[in-house]
């Protein structure tokens, strides 16, 4: 029995059988196969066929078929009478389960009576003959039908299932009969056609056309172990995908991240010498900001006092994600851009013009610890990070002057004065 279903394909198997173009043995079971033992008819060498075919008896497919019919046949009637059975032996369950329903509903009003160890009538309480069943006999008796009602309840579903099962089967049976008697139809009609041809090589030549003629109006894919082989490796690369975004491992990798970053936050920040240099720094993502872990104490940033830890947390954080990105190669713009860093260091009131000469020392020192620590990153993550500052303090070492690009005083400014002015002098 096939499961290609009962379409050309099965009918032209039906056919080239009986012509001798396929071996009788052939039987496929789905549609691809079906399409190549169509193909190696087609390309089949026309002797041997020939010699296939006349040496097979005559009648060889439509004899093969009628058997597969009377076997089918005779399969169904003895599915059809088994399911009978199995439907009585349901019904019968049923009929003894509401019976003896009955006998326990009857029986139960037993509970409203005392047992005694004479017989006594259970509603005058005279007494009764001994041949009058007792309460506590009658007890036993109903505790008896309870138990029986309960196996055949036990065992209902599992008759449920096999009666399901059966049926499956019998559609399955009455569905290969359907398409053998659609296969035996074919036949007779190609026999009716081909009997109008002269010879055997005609009739063959006739059923080897309607073969091309199918297989020609087929999709132009003759060979899709490739398309298997790529859907196969897309579908493990979705299962990969989707295993690498589930929660926890998008979890643990934004914990090893931060882990990271936080081992560079924890250097820079006793470079810099912060407040809370020296103990470790961290990126909290929740509420971004750099925290410092103390004792046992978390110190956010607003509780870690001057501009200077400020300005320090901010920098060292852009500095650790950036270092983060180019390291591994994120598609995030490798640009920093800081305004007046060194602002945090003067009072709000002095000439723009300023020079770190006129800080104390201890400031002096961390503006141009600050400025280091920008030249060191951006010399390690070069090319691919630039960092522009702009800045009125002016460090008179050679390292600083040589990454200055331009100096805006005494009228020398990134917007010139005459596009404010609007002179043209």
């Amino acid at each position: 029995m096939s499961d290609i279903g009962a379409g050309p394909a099965s009918a032209l198997l039906t056919e080239a059988r009986d012509m001798g173009l396929l071996d009788g043995e052939i039987a496929p079971e789905k549609f691809d196969e079906a399409v190549e033992a169509l193909r190696s008819a087609a390309l089949g060498d026309p002797e041997e066929q020939s010699r296939a075919y006349e040496q097979q008896p005559e009648q060889t497919e439509l004899d093969r078929l009628n058997r597969q019919r009377t076997q089918l046949r005779t399969l169904l009637q003895r599915q059809e009478d088994e399911l009978e059975q199995m439907r009585a032996l349901r019904a019968g369950g049923s009929s003894f389960s509401r019976e003896a329903g009955e006998q326990v509903a009857r029986l139960s009003s037993l509970g409203l009576f005392d047992s005694a160890d004479q017989a006594h009538c259970p509603l005058c309480e005279q007494s009764t003959p001994d041949a009058v069943p007792t309460v506590d006999r009658l007890r036993t008796e109903m505790a008896r039908a309870a138990e029986q009602l309960e196996r055949v309840s036990r065992r209902t579903p599992g008759l449920e299932a096999v009666i399901l099962e059966q049926e499956t089967k019998i559609a399955d049976t009455r569905r290969h009969l359907i398409e053998t008697k659609q296969s035996l139809d074919a036949l007779n009609r190609s026999d009716e056609r081909l009997a109008e041809l002269r010879d055997t090589a005609s009739r063959r030549a006739h059923v080897l056309g309607r073969i091309s003629l199918f297989l020609e109006t087929l999709p132009r894919a003759s060979d899709t172990s490739g398309l298997r082989t790529e859907i196969e490796r897309l579908r493990e690369e979705i299962d990969g995908l989707e295993a690498e975004l589930s929660e926890d491992i998008i979890a643990e990798r934004i914990d090893s991240i931060l882990s990271v970053i936080g081992g560079r936050l924890t250097k820079w920040a006793e470079r810099l010498r912060l407040e809370w240099g020296g103990h470790p720094h961290r990126l909290d993502i929740r509420k971004l900001q750099v925290v410092a872990d103390v004792d046992g104490r978390l110190i956010p940033m607003s509780r870690m006092g001057s501009g200077e830890n400020h300005l320090g947390c901010h920098v060292i954080a852009h500095l650790a994600l950036h270092d983060w990105f180019v390291r591994h190669d994120r598609p995030v713009p490798g640009i920093l851009v800081l305004d007046q860093p060194s602002q945090v260091y003067f009072p709000e009131d002095h000439a723009n013009d300023r020079s770190i000469a006129d800080l104390e020392d201890s400031d002096r020192s961390a503006v141009i610890r600050l400025f280091e620590l920008l030249r060191d990153v951006a010399a390690d993550l070069a090319p691919e990070l630039q960092i522009i500052v702009t800045e009125h303090a002016d460090i008179e070492q050679e390292w600083y002057q040589d990454a200055v690009i331009e100096k805006w005083r005494g009228g020398n400014a990134l917007i010139p004065l005459e596009w404010i002015s609007g002179s043209s002098d």
